[in-house]
């Protein structure tokens, strides 16, 4: 079976578990997958992972989810959201209102302190 090179194995404690999201009561949806693409996964979980991780990238590029509850759903802290996820899938993590763009900003400043080793 062949493996995606965009593909990246991301935690899934808050994702998927057995298919599902631990934290919430989503609803469950059966799909018929084509041939033509299940073959290019070797387990029906690394599908299910795929298939939800594109399904939160989808909605994050909408402004349905926040960088916050992007990460939540996937498990990921917030920088691992922004830079791996979304990075990985050059998706811009600028995305939002501006009272939503100023709330980011604030956070990413506080990051970067914290990644710089300079505390206030």
């Amino acid at each position: 079976m062949k493996s995606h090179s965009h593909q990246r194995a991301f935690p899934t404690g808050g994702g998927l578990a057995g298919g599902r999201p631990k934290h919430s009561r989503g609803r469950a949806l059966t799909i018929e997958i084509p041939k033509e693409i299940s073959v290019h996964y070797s387990t029906l979980q690394e599908l299910k992972q795929t298939i939800y991780e594109d399904l939160v990238a989808g909605e994050f590029q909408k402004g349905n989810l926040s960088l916050r509850q992007g990460a939540a759903l996937l498990g990921l802290t917030y920088e691992e959201f922004m830079i791996n996820f979304l990075g990985d899938r050059q998706i811009s993590f600028i995305n939002g209102n501006p009272n939503e763009l100023a709330a980011e900003f604030q956070q990413e400043q506080l990051w970067l302190e914290e990644a710089c080793g300079k505390h206030s």
